[in-house]
Order: C-alpha cells, then sequence, then structure tokens
C-alpha cells in the first residue's frame, strides 16, 4: 500500500505501532539517563521476563524503520564472541552488556542508538 499523502503515512505507521503494543510486542524503555557521554535505561519487568535477561547477557541494537523507536535482540555468547571476530565494526559497537545494579536491569545504548531516541 502506497500513501497517497504524507498524513495517510503516519496513520498507517501510527496503526501499526498501535498493532504492535496491543500485541505485547512494544515495551517502551522506562528512563533514558545520561551521564556524560554515556546513555543508560532501565529495561522493563515485561522484557527482562520475556527475554530472560541475566546480568552478563549480551543485547545487540538496530534502527528501526520508524523514526524514535529501535530494535534490540538477545545475543547468545556464541553469537557475541563470533560478532566480535566479525570484521564489521558496526555491529560490534552496537553490541551492549546486561548489567545489573540495585535490583535493576542497565543496559548502555550506543551512541548511535542514543540519538535515534533522544
Amino acid at each position: 500500500m502506497r500513501p497517497e499523502d504524507p498524513s495517510d503515512a503516519d496513520r498507517i505507521s501510527a496503526g501499526v505501532l498501535k498493532g504492535m503494543q496491543l500485541a505485547g510486542y512494544d515495551y517502551p524503555v522506562r528512563k533514558l539517563r545520561r551521564s556524560g557521554d554515556v546513555c543508560c535505561v532501565t529495561l522493563p519487568l515485561q522484557v527482562r521476563g520475556f527475554l530472560a535477561l541475566e546480568r552478563g547477557d549480551w543485547l545487540l541494537f538496530g534502527e528501526c524503520s520508524w523514526p524514535g523507536l529501535v530494535a534490540f535482540f538477545k545475543v547468545s555468547p556464541e553469537r557475541y564472541q563470533a560478532l566480535m571476530t566479525d570484521e564489521r565494526k558496526e555491529l560490534q559497537r552496537s553490541a551492549r552488556k546486561v548489567r545489573k545494579r540495585k535490583g535493576t536491569l542497565l543496559v548502555t545504548i550506543p551512541p548511535a542508538i542514543c540519538k535515534i531516541l533522544s
């Protein structure tokens, strides 16, 4: 389907996002905190439970087709090691380790992804 005018595209993307939310695939980030040049987020409980995230796991971030949204998924340690031996540096820069602090799981956001979320 090709939208006839820009407002149609906005309505289509809003409908897709609403459908994702109703299906349970869209979990907003709780807080985007900045400390100097580093951005950090706290992941919602639903995300932690769905992905079975624990301290030391790796997340890989990527850009979505909608502005202001990012996608991320859990990466196994074997896959992470394969990424580190890969020659494509952009993949290495987009992987982040899950940390634990005061009962919450924190993830440092890559700088390119932080610009998208800002």
